[in-house]
């Protein structure tokens, strides 16, 4: 089935906004903006929450507004509310595995070390879609949760991060209306630098 829930991981409050652990509240809110959308704060969800056509079919979009060790809460909540299965949920949240600026998909799983991703899986399961956005591994030496959280990235690396965001209608057309084949094939395929 198309996707019916899109969920933009990142923590709440402007100590965190431009951090790269909020990449995938930010992606949300680009792909939002596109469409001429806002999510408003809806406390019942703990979360910023809109419900409008993207892509020709209704969709639910959420950013939660837990810290994100908590995002499974509000995920549950909307899931439990509208009947929602895993498999009709894309997540979309920042890696550590791929360098910024590298965006790429997955259908089911496991956290990879996300927590945010780990308590989604806690909530409903392993088998919802995730974008992934790359931010690159942490400085050798350094603890990977104050890299994530605390700091805000250079100037040319924030650009790539953001870069990562503008994912094309070609890829969010068939990703988010049942073909995610045709989305990885778009979004996997090297790219004319490679």
């Amino acid at each position: 089935m198309a996707i019916q829930l899109i969920v933009g991981l990142g923590n709440p409050g402007d100590a965190y906004k431009d951090t790269r652990h909020n990449l995938g509240a930010n992606c949300l809110r680009a792909l939002l903006r596109r469409h001429g959308l806002e999510a408003a704060h809806a406390a019942r969800y703990k979360s910023d929450f809109v419900r409008a056509p993207i892509y020709g079919q209704a969709r639910r979009c959420l950013i939660p507004l837990t810290y994100m060790n908590l995002s499974g809460q509000p995920v549950g909540r909307v899931c439990r509310f509208f009947r929602i299965p895993a498999e009709d949920v894309l997540v979309i949240h920042d890696e550590t595995a791929f360098a910024p600026g590298v965006a790429r998909l997955k259908d089911g799983g496991g956290a990879g070390g996300h927590n945010g991703v780990r308590d989604v899986i806690r909530v409903i399961g392993p088998g919802f879609k995730r974008l992934r956005l790359g931010v690159g591994q942490p400085p050798k030496g350094s603890n990977a949760v104050p890299w994530l959280v605390n700091y805000r990235p250079p100037q040319e690396e924030r650009e790539l991060l953001l870069a990562s965001c503008e994912i094309s209608d070609a890829v969010w057309a068939p990703l988010l209306n049942d073909d995610m084949e045709a989305a990885m094939n778009i979004l996997h395929a090297p790219s004319s630098d490679d």
